[in-house]
């Protein structure tokens, strides 16, 4: 066996520990349904606590067939609730997070109708900045615009950044159709910022690179915290699963680099 080989294989295991050991988030999977009560209620699923005391659970446990890998959170639809009502989900994340970071989930979502009416809602706070998104179908055509939300001025609100990526279910508890959502953070530079890609249920992609938009600035050296759910003003049920929050492939990269070189020294030592 070649010493290449050897080093390949070490390089190649050295990338999977380190990136089982990253993810910064508890109960991505939302297999461990510990604490797990109705929707609307105060309990919710393992490391996913309310926003704050006020606010009830938005998700109800979906499993079995229907759902996605085995169990998913079921976020109903909840238009019109009082702000003091809110539903919301949140992780914090765990560990040392970094400025530069990814994060990845599996979702399916239900049209919630024209203009401002959202399905899919999401937010990762940061130690600056927030980024917010929302899945909404702003050209009433029946298929799912990606919008991210802008504050202060000037150009406050939301704006589209991805068409007609996300193909609208028409009953996420019944064979829902999966679509994946990556976001990569680049907050170590000048000018902080990120990329977005859906791949849908039929494997399109659809990106964005190069986005600014957040809730307040951010700021070179920011790293999240934490990642928010919820079904504030929605008219459309979603599916959620998957969720992880890991550092940015290169850094992991780098890290497994690093690994491999103690190793390659300690063979030669």
């Amino acid at each position: 066996m070649s010493r290449f080989f050897v080093l390949s294989i070490i390089l190649v295991m050295s990338v999977a520990v380190v990136s089982a050991q990253a993810n910064w988030i508890v109960n991505g999977d939302f297999e461990d349904t510990t604490g797990w009560g109705a929707v609307g209620t105060t309990e919710n699923p393992a490391n996913w606590p309310p926003y704050d005391p006020v606010r009830k659970n938005p998700a109800g446990q979906q499993s079995g067939a229907n759902a996605i890998d085995g169990t998913s959170a079921y976020m109903p639809a909840d238009y019109g609730v009082a702000t003091a009502d809110r539903k919301d989900m949140e992780n914090t994340l765990q560990g040392t997070p970094t400025s530069l970071f990814q994060i990845d989930f599996d979702f399916a979502s239900e049209d919630p109708g024209s203009g401002d009416d959202r399905s899919m809602t999401g937010s990762l706070y940061t130690t600056g900045g927030t980024i917010v998104w929302r899945v909404v179908d702003a050209d009433s055509d029946g298929v799912g615009d990606l919008q991210m939300y802008k504050n202060p001025n000037p150009d406050k609100g939301y704006h589209t950044v991805l068409t007609d990526a996300v193909t609208f279910d028409d009953d996420v508890t019944t064979t829902p159709v999966i679509h994946h959502f990556t976001l990569v953070g680049h907050y170590d530079g000048t000018n902080a910022s990120y990329d977005i890609t859906i791949t849908n249920a039929s494997s399109q992609e659809f990106t964005a690179t190069g986005l600014t938009y957040s809730n307040y600035p951010v700021n070179s050296g920011d790293t999240p915290t934490s990642i928010t759910f919820n079904t504030f003003n929605s008219k459309g049920d979603y599916l959620l699963d998957n969720v992880s929050v890991v550092p940015e492939p290169g850094t992991v990269l780098l890290l497994a680099v690093g690994m491999l070189c103690v190793v390659i020294r300690r063979r030669h030592g």
